[in-house]
């Protein structure tokens, strides 16, 4: 039963306005490095190639009695560009039209993108730094922008920017995570192997009463079955039990499908049990012999954090526990896939997970179609 892990989406830079996508890298910058000034230069329209003037506070030597005896400045700029894909010809382009013409010492580039860079691209970036002499630089792409991004430290910008919060996110999920744990307790402590239970969709509010709901005999917003025990995940709830016959050779069977004993007597809505048909299956497979006959069962599974409350009490139709679930309609309240066992009769008996493909034909036709759920 494996679960598709739960993660984030792909942030859209796309999505960003230019001059916010501006904003947002000079915030994230901005514990960088020690700077002294952070220019918006690209905010006012003539940005000369670039969108950010930074500068850098250096310590240039420390005396022994740890004071500082010196202090340069180097100056970075920042460019950012709001593409999805940036070749190597335009990166050369681009780094060009940020430094061909500067007057000043450039010390420092930081080149943002919310792009993939090829390595050829990345080649090109750093290549042209050394064109140009630049003793530091950053190549941000995508990937390093949300690794910033899902820093603790800047969760704030992620929230401000794209709306998502990743310390409400983990409130969220220690929340879900108390209020599973305290279902597995509660559910642990009262339901307990063979109680018989109602598992309750919490949109039926029409229960106890079935005549005004459409189908409901194959469409049922409430059942009533037995558990059978606890699974690390959640509850395992008999759905399926059927008189088996199991071969000498331990892998090939057959079981009386019509016949589902795992309905409960308590079901007063199940109008349909085959107790016709039982005590004839029943003198059938009680002349098979101890070492082939036994039971296949079906279990389902009802995963903990699916249950939203557990009735203890019951009621006057169900005396036993209630257990509020959201059906789905594929498969009502149980988890995709089954626990299907076929264990033989008496203390020697042998338990198997029997496969489709090994099933031969011993009960008659009519005891082995599929049982009538009406």
């Amino acid at each position: 039963m494996t679960k598709a892990s739960k993660t984030l989406n792909p942030l859209h830079f796309e999505d960003l306005e230019p001059h916010r996508f501006e904003d947002l890298t000079r915030q994230l910058i901005y514990d960088l490095k020690d700077w002294s000034a952070l220019e918006a230069t690209g905010r006012s329209g003539g940005d000369n190639g670039y969108d950010v003037r930074a500068i850098e506070r250096v310590l240039t030597e420390l005396v022994e009695d740890e004071e500082v005896s010196g202090i340069s400045e180097k100056t970075w700029l920042i460019q950012c560009k709001r593409e999805k894909t940036i070749t190597p010809k335009k990166i050369e382009k681009y780094i060009d039209d940020c430094l061909v013409d500067k007057k000043e010492k450039v010390s420092g580039v930081i080149f943002v993108a919310p792009c993939n860079f090829s390595k050829k691209t990345r080649d090109a970036f750093y290549e042209k730094m050394r064109e140009y002499d630049i003793e530091d630089c950053i190549l941000w792409g995508n990937g390093e922008l949300e690794d910033q991004l899902f820093q603790p430290k800047n969760d704030h910008l992620l929230f401000a920017y794209f709306n998502v919060s990743l310390k409400v996110h983990r409130r969220s999920r220690k929340a879900q995570l108390r209020s599973k744990l305290a279902i597995k307790r509660k559910a642990l402590k009262n339901l307990g192997n063979g109680e018989t239970v109602l598992i309750r969709d919490p949109e039926a509010d029409a229960y106890p009463y079935s005549e005004g709901i459409k189908n409901f005999a194959n469409n049922r917003p409430w059942l009533v079955y037995g558990v059978s025990g606890h699974y690390f995940d959640g509850i395992k709830i008999l759905t399926g039990r059927f008189f088996a016959y199991l071969d000498r050779n331990g892998k090939n069977f057959d079981f009386a499908h019509v016949c589902n004993d795992a309905f409960e007597n308590e079901d007063i809505w199940r109008k349909n049990t085959n107790c016709d048909l039982r005590s004839e299956i029943w003198n059938l497979w009680n002349e098979i012999p101890d070492a082939s006959k036994g039971w296949l069962t079906i279990e389902s599974l009802i995963p903990y954090e699916s249950i939203m409350a557990i009735d203890e009490d019951g009621d006057e139709y169900v005396q036993g526990p209630h257990l509020y679930v959201p059906f789905s309609r594929v498969n009502g309240p149980f988890e995709d896939g089954k626990f299907v066992t076929l264990r033989t009769n008496g203390y020697s008996g042998i338990e198997i997970q029997p496969e489709l493909d090994d099933r031969i034909e011993y009960f008659p036709e009519y005891m082995r179609k599929k049982y009538d759920q009406s």
